[in-house]
């Protein structure tokens, strides 16, 4: 293989990072985010169908050059986003420090022709650069007219910044800019999601108290450990939720904030209580007073592991509700103090509940008439496996373990076979189980767990 070979292929395996770089801007058939990929493959099409409204004539080959190249400084300058005036402070000097990178593995000629395309892009001054960029900012102007303002409503993105920011669409395209000029009063007036309810009757009542309905989700591990988000703006451990949007129901809201912020999906959402009165007072650090009503919802049958989605979570982290959490959120604080009073009824049985029941799919590594073991869903360990009687025995020392001795050998002979063949392929093995206050689950259940704690 030729040396410039060589560098192309690998040029072509760096940029496959692209597909990792997330954007703001939701996709429209579904409930993620888009990623650089999607988006610069969405706009080179775009530009093969929409050429005939440049108001200019330009080389469509030369535009579609481009959109392609214009964003792999991403990969290492990330994205910013199109109204963080703060990351644009600096986007230029990450951006060319990234182009010098990416393009310089590629052979002399070719890293200076896509290097060139990039600059020119950037400046804006022919007319391909001028109508490449109209394609870039009508893009995701499409896409929020098809999520109704999903983004613009998220990070409260006003009509004119809208507006002001992509008015240079028309030096490119007359066509293009009056139409999306429409898109943009249509959602603002009829949907009402551009400008955000609240922030609509924020301009009406100005910092005074409002009422605000919103969802909170609890979602517990197998250990009965809470899923808690450390808060981007507050910098405190909270639970996920947030409020309604128009037209939402509360279980619909628990889902999508479940979602967005931990990247979870479940089967089912059980109403656990509502909050509300006096204890739901909050006061932001800007000034604006709200009275929280919040319903909260147990999620059941979880699929997926928790990954921090948006801007609004730094961290995710299961907690033990017997001990107490650093830096809790007071609105957190309230259903945890409730939660140990045993004020309401939550998920006591994740095995019989969950795992037994079959609302919860395991991958099985030995079963039995009366005993399973399986890996389990959420490891804390290189090899975790969890084994537990199929009918229900609180635990190793209540009584009715006592009355089942046949039951409990057998659970051993299981954990013994299991424990053995961890040995046989790690070297070692550790046998667990909890009792008391350390016993979240109300289930008899082993660990048997070998190598380094997973993180």
């Amino acid at each position: 293989m030729s040396e410039s070979l060589q560098d192309q292929i690998q040029f072509l395996i760096e940029i496959d990072k692209l597909k990792t770089i997330e954007r703001r801007t939701r996709i429209i058939h579904g409930d993620r985010r888009e990623n650089d990929a999607e988006h610069s493959w969405h706009l080179a099409m775009m530009a093969l169908v929409l050429q005939s409204h440049a108001n200019k004539e330009v080389d469509i080959l030369k535009v579609i050059k481009m959109l392609l190249i214009h964003d792999l400084v991403e990969i290492d300058a990330g994205d910013t986003f199109a109204y963080d005036t703060t990351g644009y402070a600096d986007k230029f000097d990450r951006e060319i420090k990234a182009a010098h990178r990416l393009f310089g593995m590629l052979p002399k000629e070719q890293a200076e022709e896509m290097h060139n395309l990039w600059l020119e892009f950037e400046s804006k001054e022919t007319n391909e650069a001028q109508f490449a960029s109209a394609l870039d900012r009508l893009q995701p102007l499409i896409h929020n007219y098809q999520n109704e303002g999903d983004t613009w409503l998220k990070y409260n993105v006003t009509s004119d910044q809208v507006i002001n920011r992509n008015r240079e669409m028309a030096d490119a395209s007359d066509t293009l800019w009056t139409n999306t000029d429409e898109l943009v009063i249509f959602i603002e007036g009829e949907e009402g999601a551009l400008m955000g309810y609240i922030m609509e009757l924020r301009k009406l009542v100005g910092s005074r108290p409002l009422i605000m309905a919103g969802s909170c989700v609890l979602v517990f591990n197998e250990e009965g450990h809470l899923l808690l988000q450390r808060r981007t703006d507050s910098l405190d451990w909270g639970t996920l939720g947030g409020s309604l949007e128009p037209g939402e129901s509360l279980e619909e809201a628990a889902a999508r904030e479940l979602y967005e912020e931990a990247g979870l999906r479940a089967e089912t959402y059980k109403l656990i209580t509502v909050f509300s009165g006096q204890d739901m007072y909050y006061k932001y650090p800007h000034g604006d007073e709200v009275y929280n009503v919040t319903a909260v919802y147990e999620a059941k049958g979880i699929k997926g592991n928790p990954v921090v989605m948006d801007d609004e979570g730094l961290e995710l982290r299961y907690f033990d509700l017997g001990q107490p959490v650093p830096e809790i959120n007071p609105f957190t604080e309230l259903p945890q103090i409730q939660l140990k009073k045993g004020a309401f009824h939550l998920t006591q049985d994740f095995y019989c509940e969950e795992v037994l029941s079959g609302k919860t799919e395991v991958e099985i590594v030995m079963e039995t008439d009366n005993v399973l073991a399986y890996h389990h869903t959420r490891p804390y360990y290189e090899h975790h496996i969890v084994v537990i009687p199929k009918i229900h025995i609180q635990s190793f020392i209540s009584e009715d373990e006592a009355n089942n001795d046949e039951l409990v050998v057998e659970v051993m002979r299981v954990i013994r076979k299991i424990a053995a063949d961890m040995v046989e392929r790690t070297g070692a093995s550790k046998i667990v189980t909890n009792l008391g206050s350390y016993q979240d689950s109300k289930h008899l259940h082993w660990h048997v767990i070998s190598g380094g704690r997973v993180t």
